[in-house]
């Protein structure tokens, strides 16, 4: 097995603070997701009960594929166009699979 040689304990003291300092952004950056995700839920809430009083079919493949070219159109990277789609399908799914009527919540 090989192994990376030992930088000593100040190598170790920086690789963990700098380890520190990435791990404080990534967890700033997931809390901003979250709280986007939680916000878009809200508008998704109330598109389908928009939706739900005119007799409106709650599915627009338009607007799906509406969504995900606009996505990867905006995309600066390093996400490629297809990493864009598969995740944003993947909550455009989960979204309405979760709001459903008579879904869990």
């Amino acid at each position: 097995m090989n192994e990376i040689p030992s930088a000593g304990e100040a190598g170790k003291e920086v690789l963990e603070g700098a380890l520190r300092q990435l791990r404080k952004r990534i967890d700033d950056v997931d809390l901003q997701i979250l709280r986007g995700l939680n916000a878009r839920a809200v508008l998704v809430s109330e598109v389908y009960a928009l939706k739900r009083s005119h007799r409106v079919q709650r599915l627009d493949r338009d607007r799906t594929d509406e969504i995900l070219e606009r996505l990867v159109r905006e995309n600066t990277g390093p996400l490629t166009a297809s990493d864009v789609r598969d995740l944003y399908s993947s909550m455009l799914t989960y979204f309405l699979q979760r709001f459903t009527p008579g879904a869990e919540r």
